[in-house]
């Protein structure tokens, strides 16, 4: 878990702790250092973002009793102190010596070579710096056939793949071909009935495409707690000269120069968008999602209504290629995205193991009448 994901930061991570008086920045909620700082609108209380989002998950009161919580930024006394503060990184224990400016924090973190990832294959622990050489000898990691395309665990490739269950599984995939075919003509002609029949008034509105969101090349930002008429948890966005800037190679540029748009959001976890009090229902049309890094990379969209499971869909999604996808959810109040892992990679991919999504386009109004 990194400073962007936690709460506060405890004072244990400054570098330079005479440079600040830390009551000014502690935050009301988990009384550690200020992270991503927001403040109430009513008695100016400043807070860590993360905190009061998870605060106004039970309730839409201010903690310190004010009747509504309404959020405005932190006054810049305070982001010009947190400025001043010199942070150890989070993955010190790790063997990590980058000490940064509070600022730059995140950004380190977030692609710090010393934070533990998973093996898919193994399931071990592994500091990122070293995934990429453990993956090319472990065993149990999945690899392809240029040829044919089965996988295998490595330590059973040799053994169950030979000539002649190669040339088997391609006689296979060339009879299964004329039956796909069929499959995806009758999958298209649904999905055309779909948009002719489809009764929502998406045509009369323009879908959210964040571009109207602060462009800010330097950092990325929380998605607003209350933004379109809805409530967003756990998604970030940035601008497109930021990841120009920052990832230049990465499936963000790529899905900016795709999509056009000067803003994406992203998630790297479980995120949720919900309807807000006044309108906590919401028809969902579609929303088009790539993968910042990995092919392949698995999504689980889910929809509830009043709490229970009504709709589900799961997909993988392609590095910096944002697909369409139409699903004509109806009367739902939360949607929830859900990235799992990463699939069977090909022998010697060098692909970064992470598990970020990119949302370029979403298109969703109010539930219509049934």
């Amino acid at each position: 878990m990194t400073s962007t994901q936690q709460k506060g930061i405890s004072t244990e991570r400054v570098c330079n702790p005479t440079a600040v008086n830390f009551i000014d920045l502690e935050c009301a909620i988990c009384h550690d250092i200020l992270w991503k700082p927001v403040a109430c609108q009513s008695c100016e209380t400043p807070f860590c973002s993360p905190c009061i989002q998870q605060w106004l998950k039970g309730t839409s009161k201010c903690p310190n009793g004010c009747k509504t919580y309404s959020e405005r930024k932190c006054p810049p006394f305070i982001a010009r102190l947190l400025a001043r503060l010199q942070i150890s990184c989070f993955y010190k224990s790790k063997g990590c010596t980058q000490i940064c400016y509070y600022e730059a924090l995140d950004k380190h973190e977030l692609v710090c070579s010393h934070q533990s990832m998973q093996c898919a294959g193994c399931e071990l622990s592994i500091l990122k710096k070293d995934l990429v050489t453990h993956k090319r000898t472990c065993a149990a990691v999945r690899v392809s056939c240029k040829d044919c395309k089965a996988t295998y665990k490595r330590g059973d490739f040799a053994k169950k793949h030979n000539n002649s269950t190669c040339l088997k599984q391609q006689m296979r995939q060339l009879r299964d071909q004329t039956t796909e075919n069929k499959l995806t003509i009758q999958m298209l002609t649904n999905q055309l009935h779909d948009l002719l029949t489809w009764r929502g008034r998406l045509s009369q509105e323009k879908p959210i495409i964040f571009d109207d969101l602060t462009e800010d090349a330097q950092e990325t930002h929380w998605m607003p707690a209350h933004y379109k008429s809805l409530k967003w948890s756990k998604l970030v966005y940035m601008s497109r000269p930021y990841a120009a800037a920052t990832y230049p190679t990465s499936g963000y540029m790529a899905a900016f120069i795709a999509s056009g748009n000067q803003n994406l959001a992203f998630f790297n976890e479980e995120a949720t968008i919900s309807g807000e009090t006044a309108t906590p229902s919401f028809d969902l049309d579609s929303l088009s999602v790539c993968a910042a890094w990995n092919e392949n990379l698995k999504l689980i969209l889910t929809g509830y209504r009043k709490s229970v499971e009504v709709s589900t869909f799961t997909t993988l999604l392609q590095f910096g290629k944002p697909q369409n996808i139409s699903l004509k959810w109806q009367n739902i109040d939360k949607l929830v995205l859900q990235p799992v892992g990463e699939s069977a990679l090909i022998e010697n991919q060098e692909t970064p193991s992470d598990t970020h999504c990119i949302i370029t386009q979403l298109k969703v109004h109010e539930a219509s009448s049934h």
